[in-house]
């Protein structure tokens, strides 16, 4: 990035920044300070028409993610819960729905301080299938249902998935995270 471009006097401070404060550290150490990627985003605001580089935070692709923290009740029945069933038990007892499918959700689960968990331990579901939880699918999935015992329709609602991509696990201050590391339903 800017590599031999010299008709600015600001990109060679952008092209050091880059350089000794994202790319060394991030090959050194594997990520790179929030500091310094704030300072970067501050010097290409400066240059650039883009808004938001240092106020707003966004996905690539111009949405927005979706953030949801689960509240359930613990089940005494259950020992080893799916992220499944807490992410639709959690929507059916609040009462929300999504109102399309989002790019990115991200999902807390229950954790209630140090010593006491709802679950000591949560499955997690490779897919999450999503259908019922957006609104207007799983009222169009109901419709269809009831047509079909008079022979009205004939083709399902498809059902919408979303991948489990990668789960953060955080342990007194530290933090453990499984990346998913390809495209494929069966990367690793």
């Amino acid at each position: 990035m800017f590599t031999f471009t010299s008709d600015s006097p600001h990109y060679s401070e952008v092209q050091r920044v880059l350089r000794e404060e994202i790319v060394n550290p991030l090959r050194r150490h594997g990520y790179v300070r929030a500091d310094r990627v704030m300072k970067l985003r501050t010097l290409l605001e400066r240059l650039s028409d883009v808004p938001g580089l240092t106020s707003e935070e966004k996905l690539s692709s111009g949405q927005e993610s979706y953030c949801y923290q689960l509240f359930v009740e613990k089940d005494e029945r259950v020992t080893l819960p799916t992220v499944q069933q807490l992410l639709e038990q959690s929507f059916a007892t609040s009462g929300v729905k999504l109102s399309e499918v989002p790019a990115a959700f991200i999902i807390q689960m229950p954790r209630f301080g140090k010593n006491y968990k709802v679950y000591q331990r949560v499955l997690p579901s490779p897919l999450l299938d999503v259908t019922d939880l957006i609104e207007g699918l799983s009222r169009m999935r109901r419709r269809r249902r009831a047509r079909v015992g008079r022979a009205v329709c004939s083709c399902p609602v498809p059902r919408v998935y979303m991948e489990l991509f990668a789960v953060l696990c955080i342990e007194t201050s530290h933090y453990v995270a499984f990346v998913k590391t390809g495209v494929a339903h069966d990367a690793p």
